[in-house]
């Protein structure tokens, strides 16, 4: 046991101080082992600038720490997301283990979220898929899915491949014009005009769809079956995530 100089109370008043006054280029808190209030900034200049320019002394039992950067906003990023120019697809995972997230191939290469910029690492555009992907450094890539009803996402835990899918069955999407909707696979054998070169392995549904949603997920309880690359207001044109995954390099993201 030893005797603390400054009380708790004491210290969460000056904390508060520090609080009331305008945004600052730092953040605080209280180090109770220490007994004092521990203040990180990237800047010892801009930070006393900041002081002096809003009236906030420092409390006598402040200790100040330069760190290489503070704190910032944590974004997550996953399916059916409106990205600058269409829609994020499922999450994927390359070799390495780095993570990204898909969209239509056709889409623009320079994509965004949220301000965020998404790196393109590669695409194919054209006979068996119409797909991309990014990476997305400064987001938390998960293999989740936007969906209408509470808890307003959908964890994708495993892939239904071309020969695993259906006529006559039913699969969902989420775009984001469209938002969400679910329809019957009409066809699985489709040559679409809409895509160059395409091979007799298309998937047809009559979900129907917008412009902006291509990229969007295509999928079916918690498994991934493709990516949205045409689309009116009746029928959904996509591309089965086996074409995903080999014309990419990447492995859909199921955990």
């Amino acid at each position: 046991m030893r005797t603390a100089r400054y009380s708790l109370a004491s210290l969460r008043a000056d904390l508060t101080r520090l609080a009331d006054a305008p945004d600052g280029p730092f953040s605080a808190g209280i180090n109770l082992s220490e007994n004092a209030i521990e203040i990180e900034t990237t800047s010892l200049a801009a930070f006393n600038e900041w002081a002096a320019v809003h009236g906030s002394a420092i409390p006598a039992h402040a200790k100040l720490k330069v760190v290489h950067a503070l704190p910032s906003p944590v974004l997550d990023i996953y399916g059916g997301l409106g990205l600058s120019g269409c829609t994020s697809g499922f999450s994927v995972i390359d070799g390495g283990g780095t993570r990204g997230t898909t969209t239509a191939g056709h889409c623009g290469n320079s994509q965004s979220y949220q301000g965020n910029d998404l790196p393109f690492v590669s695409e194919n555009v054209g006979g068996w898929s119409d797909v991309q992907w990014h990476t997305a450094p400064s987001l938390t890539v998960l293999n989740l899915i936007q969906e209408p009803y509470y808890p307003y996402t959908r964890s994708i835990t495993s892939s239904t491949y071309w020969g695993s899918q259906t006529v006559g069955s039913t699969v969902c999407k989420y775009g984001n014009t469209s938002g969400y909707s679910c329809g019957t696979i009409t066809q699985k054998d489709h040559i679409p005009s809409c895509i160059p070169n395409a091979r007799p392995v298309w998937v047809r549904a009559s979900n129907g769809g917008a412009g902006g949603d291509s990229g969007a997920p295509v999928y079916l309880g918690n498994s991934a079956y493709g990516i949205l690359a045409c689309a009116d207001s009746s029928v959904i044109i996509y591309g089965a995530v086996d074409w995903v995954e080999s014309d990419l390099g990447v492995t859909i993201l199921t955990y």
